[in-house]
């Protein structure tokens, strides 16, 4: 898995790629750390940004936008499941969220987030992926116990 890269990495990409600033520009501690990621090469004796530097930027960019993502939707998410018990469906939190503020997937991803954080828990009433509910992970359910003949 390929290391993900900070702010100002990030910046200086952004600005490269989008013609803010010239590549030929970086101080040298920029242009060793780019190097160094394998970020930028040197043809015919001028830098160049690779292809690597671009996924790299598509990459914090998204990581980024799920992390704005979790916030929202945990927000979403307590504003919907008020009530002790209540369940939700991914649509209900994307359209909440707002629909073209995030995409179906990213929504999706949160919700999973929000799950391993041990926020939320998934309640499937059958093996169909269109019959996935959210709820409260503080709502699961407790299993009932059973008594034999009142021992």
């Amino acid at each position: 898995m390929a290391k993900s890269i900070n702010q100002r990495t990030a910046n200086i990409i952004f600005k490269i790629l989008n013609n803010k600033d010239e590549i030929n520009n970086l101080t040298a501690k920029q242009a060793v750390e780019l190097a160094f990621r394998n970020f930028v090469i040197i043809n015919d004796d001028a830098l160049e940004l690779t292809e690597k530097a671009k996924r790299a930027l598509a990459r914090f960019n998204r990581n980024k936008n799920i992390a704005n993502a979790v916030v929202d939707v945990e927000i979403a998410i307590k504003d919907i499941l008020k009530e002790p018990g209540a369940t939700t469906r991914h649509r209900q939190v994307w359209e909440k969220v707002g629909r073209d503020k995030y995409e179906r997937d990213t929504v999706l991803q949160a919700l999973n987030i929000l799950r391993d954080k041990n926020i939320l828990d998934i309640h499937k009433t059958s093996n169909n992926n269109f019959q996935v509910f959210w709820r409260l992970a503080q709502d699961k359910p407790t299993t009932p116990t059973f008594e034999i003949n009142n021992e």
